[in-house]
Order: C-alpha cells, then structure tokens, then sequence
C-alpha cells in the first residue's frame, strides 16, 4: 500500500515523541473524528507516553475550531495533530503552523496543495494526492500509528494491531467509504482478531464484527450524541482521561440510548411526511416547512443528512435535503448508488466532504435556481447500473458465504442480491438480545447459519419472491430486503 506523504508526517512524529515534545490532538465531530482521537489515546496510553493532550469538542463544526491556536500555545505543543478535517483550511493549517508542527490526517476533498505543505506541515489525505483508495480519516490515522509502530516497536506489531484494528474498521463504515479492495478486505481480516474496545460497551450485547454491527449497533447512538449536540456526553465517555464509576458510566450510557431512541422515533417521523420534488436523477426536500412544527427545528438542523439517507434510499435515487437557517440554506447530499454527485455540485455550489456523504451551504437567492440546476445535473449523472441477483436455489452453502463477504465492501448498489421463493423460509421470533420484539422469516441453511428476512418484507401476498442482501457475521443475515 502507497499513501502519499505517510511517512513524511513518520518522521515528524518519531522525532517529537523521542524528544518528548508535547503532542495535541484534533478530531473533528463525528464517528470517524471520534475515531481518531480514541487512537491515539490508546496508543500513547500503551507506550506511557503522557505528554499530550485531547482537544475536548466545544462545539459542532467540521472546520477546524478557531481556538485550537490559543490551545497549542498554552499547551507549548511541538505537534498538532489534527484528524478527519483540515483539507480545505490552507490559511488556518499556516497559521497553526507558525505555533507547532502539524500533521493533518483526512480523507476530504478540499483546496490544499502540494506547495502549501513545509516540512513542518504535511498532509495524508489520500482523496488528494491521487492514492487509489477508498478509506475513512480513522484509515489514514491507523496507517501512520502502525508505521510508526513498525519503524520503533517492530516486537509489538501484532499486539497493537490487536488493540487498534477495530477503531478504522468501525470508522470505514460509519463514515460511509465503501470499496472492494485488499484493503478493506485486509481491515475487516485484521478486525476478526481485534478487541472489542471497552469504551463501545453499549453495543457488546450485539457484537459481531461486521458492517451491520458497525452501521446499527455502534455508529447511531454516537451519532446521535453529536447530532444533538451532547458533546459533553461524547467527551465524558470516550475522551476523559478520568476513570468513570461504574455507576456514572451506566448513567451516561442510558443517555445515549435514549438520544438515539429518540432520534430513531424523530427520523422515522420526518421521512413518513416529507414529501421530495423528484427531478430526473435526483430527489429535493426543502425541510425549512417542517420548521416550527412538532419537531423541534435543532432537531430537523442537525439530522437533514439522515434525512437524505433515507429518500435516497427510498427513491433510489441521489436525494438533496435541504433547510433554511436564518440568513442562508444549508444542504446535505446522499446518493444511493455511490455516484461521484459531489465533483458535479461542487460546480455550482460551496459544497464539500467525500462523495459517500457531503453538505455545504447556499445562500438564499441560490434556492430559486436549484431544481433547474439539479436538472442540468441529472443529464450529466451516469445511470446507475442495476444490482446483480442470483437465484437461490442455484447456489450452495459456501457461495452464499462468499455473497455475504462479498457484500461487506461494497456500496448498497454494488452487492449481489439472491432471489428467495417465500415458501423456502420458516418464521422464528427474533433473540432477546435485539431489543426489539418481532416474529421474523428465515432461510434455514447448514448447522446454525440462517439468513434472516424482515416481515414487513415479507407480508404482500401477491409477491411471491424476496430479493435479500447478505453480509458476514457469525450466521448469515440479510437486510435492505426488496420485494421482487
């Protein structure tokens, strides 16, 4: 594996830890961000390198905050390390480095150019540099910890492959960056030997290291925490140096269920009634007139993204949510096949991110001219091809095995689906575990493994076949399951 400059920030980083200059690190606010951060605290924990410090997260932006100068001069930091943001800040990424060292691990699109880095300022972010791969900010931070692991403590690469591998492969997912490489496949090898960290506890009773677990066990609650603006939360939990009570823990983790219980019961009240202006390739939803209603407008705010994940879904279709904020329009973009909708409205708008998931802002006379702009785009959007199905009955035990594995690295568009006659599932309650109480249908297969199929999916009498998507787990389990 090539990822530019990876060991340009190496070196920077051996020579501040062997000097033991003090070290600040920046996470930007979400999983992935969060992910980065809980790195780097396990890893100086495991070398007992104590001086360094977390930035607490103060307040959601995805720019780097405008106080982190004043941080690294009060800490009289050698380095900043600053993960899953920065690739658009040129001017701010400078003014930083007249105070430490920087390193900026990302994945993002954004403005910055090879001329802008020094050799005290470097950049890995491979959506820049042309590095063929699809990785989160979580990716590129494992990458250069396990370097540096290999260059100082080559005796200890196994063990903290083992204590680290699961934070990236969490954060691959929840952030959204698909792809069938060697690559993830190696990621999702080196997680099966991975611990499961302590600090995702809420989750234990569901573990299984897949794409599912990550997607709806681990990534929501935390998402949930920050959509809603509970950083105080996040920072108690995964970021305090302080050893919790156990009782404060648990209090803290009935807190975030409920955060994503309630933002689960808010999403599925938005999406039941909000009804998109379908242009070609594309799905608008203007949220500003749900403002002021039953919802609470923080709420609609902070969760349009979601809400363009689930029309997008819903319509197959890339979907644009978005809502007006006061003096401008902000907008989050989702697209269900994976098309590249960011590059095509980058033209037009001040949108960024990566094209799995992006936003951006519009000013309010922009408004009037965005359906016939998602017009002009929706010619220049290439079709998006249909997903293969295979039949069932055609194929054995070990095949559809290799369907679920298959599937764990591949956009929802890309995966192999297998047609499934009704009459060939039986009906089962789900485990206690799930928390949530329904009789559901499965396939029966060899030994234990069952591919299971949701009932609402199943209960349209004039439809006799299902289409199902599997993924990897200790059994086979589909979801995302289409009527055919």
């Amino acid at each position: 594996m090539v990822l530019s400059y990876l060991y340009k920030a190496l070196e920077i980083l051996k020579s501040v830890i062997e000097k033991g200059e003090h070290i600040t690190v920046y996470g930007d606010y979400d999983v992935d961000g969060l992910t980065c951060l809980l790195q780097w605290k396990k890893t100086f924990e495991l070398i007992g390198y104590d001086n360094y410090s977390i930035v607490p997260y103060t307040k959601r932006t995805h720019s780097i905050d405008t106080n982190l100068a004043s941080v690294l001069v009060e800490n009289k930091s050698g380095l900043c390390i600053i993960c899953d943001t920065g690739s658009a800040e040129p001017k701010t990424l400078k003014y930083l480095n007249a105070v430490a060292k920087v390193i900026v691990l990302d994945h993002h699109r954004g403005n910055i150019q090879k001329s802008h880095m020094t050799d005290s300022l470097v950049v890995v972010n491979p959506a820049l540099w042309g590095d063929d791969l699809q990785m989160s900010a979580g990716c590129v931070t494992y990458e250069l910890i396990m370097a540096w692991v290999e260059a100082t403590r080559p005796n200890n690469y196994e063990y903290f492959k083992r204590m680290l591998a699961f934070y990236p492969f969490l954060s691959i997912y929840a952030d959204g960056a698909y792809g069938a490489n060697d690559y993830c496949f190696n990621l999702y090898q080196d997680a099966q030997e991975a611990m499961f960290p302590p600090e995702f506890s809420f989750a234990e009773k569901n573990f299984i290291t897949t794409k599912r677990f990550v997607l709806f066990s681990v990534a929501p609650p935390i998402n949930a925490a920050f959509r809603n603006n509970r950083l105080d939360l996040i920072n108690k939990l995964f970021l305090s140096r302080e050893n919790l009570l156990s009782y404060e823990r648990a209090n803290l983790l009935d807190e975030l269920e409920l955060l994503r219980s309630n933002m689960r019961k808010h999403i599925n009240q938005l999406e039941s009634i909000v009804q998109p202006t379908l242009i070609g390739q594309f799905a608008l939803v203007d949220l500003t007139g749900y403002l002021n209603q039953s919802i609470s407008n923080e709420i609609i705010w902070a969760n349009k993204g979601l809400i363009a994940n689930k029309i997008a879904d819903k319509y197959k279709c890339a979907c644009v949510c978005i809502v007006n904020t006061g003096d401008e329009y902000s907008l989050s973009v989702r697209d269900y096949f994976g098309r590249d909708v960011l590059n095509l409205m980058q033209t037009f708008y001040d949108v960024g991110g990566h094209p799995s998931a992006f936003g951006g802002t519009m000013e309010v006379q922009d408004v009037l001219n965005l359906k016939r702009v998602l017009e002009k785009l929706s010619v220049r959007l290439r079709d998006p091809k249909p997903r293969k199905v295979v039949n069932y009955i055609t194929l054995t035990p070990s095949q559809l095995d290799n369907i679920a594995l298959h599937n764990e690295f591949l956009h929802p568009n890309d995966v192999t689906l297998v047609e499934v006659l009704k009459s060939n599932v039986a009906l089962e309650p789900t485990p206690a575990s799930w928390g949530q109480r329904y009789n559901q249908y499965h396939i029966p297969l060899e030994e234990d493994k069952k591919i299971y199929v949701k009932q609402e999916d199943f209960d349209s009498p004039e439809k006799p076949k299902i289409l199902i998507q599997l993924f990897k787990g200790r059994r086979l389990m589909g979801s995302m399951v289409e009527v055919a």
